[in-house]
């Protein structure tokens, strides 16, 4: 894998700067996400999504750069929607995630030591999912499955109550014939 240079938020500090005025505009980065200094947006009384916008296009022109998600197009649900969008717009939390979301073009990562799992590529998002006992039929099965269904099928396995708050789906394609029974109880 390749790696980006530290300077890859320059381009943004620049445009900031360059549009508004010199300023710590970012106050922290994640990965690719950069977290933009709100008291100093607020004390210039700009628009939050003016500089998501200004920064946007900043680095939406940079090498390696796939695809930029501004916070605001996030939360209004104004992105497109492939299944590429789709990964993103379920990895973004409004509490916790960056001002923009940057990926990077495949086998690209921002630092220069580690790996990452946190791009909405295939080989960042498939994990091996193994389930042995004697209610599972041996076999492989290529029905998708998404992390937040392994919570739901253990449940079911165990006979317990489904944690409040879980949304997957039991995989009952690999239950054997009791067990998808007991589970549809």
């Amino acid at each position: 894998m390749a790696a980006l240079a530290t300077t890859f938020f320059v381009p943004i500090q620049k445009a900031l700067e360059g549009r508004y005025a010199p300023g710590n505009w970012l106050l922290s980065t994640a990965g690719t996400e950069p977290y933009f200094n709100k008291k100093l947006i607020l004390e210039k009384k700009l628009d939050p999504a003016d500089v998501e916008n200004v920064a946007a296009r900043a680095i939406a022109v940079e090498p390696y750069v796939a695809r930029v998600y501004t916070r605001g197009q996030l939360l209004a649900g104004r992105a497109p929607v492939d299944e590429f969008d789709k990964r993103v717009i379920r990895s973004f939390n409004p509490r916790r995630s960056g001002d923009l979301e940057i990926v990077l073009d495949p086998y690209w990562i921002r630092g220069t030591t580690g790996a990452t799992h946190g791009t909405p590529y295939n080989y960042d998002t498939h994990i091996p999912l193994i389930f042995m006992g004697a209610s599972i039929r041996s076999g492989r099965y290529y029905s998708a499955a998404a992390l937040n269904d392994v919570t739901v099928t253990i449940a079911s396995m165990l006979d317990v109550e489904i944690p409040s708050g879980s949304v997957g789906r039991i995989l009952s394609e690999m239950f054997n014939n009791q067990q998808i029974a007991a589970t549809q109880k």
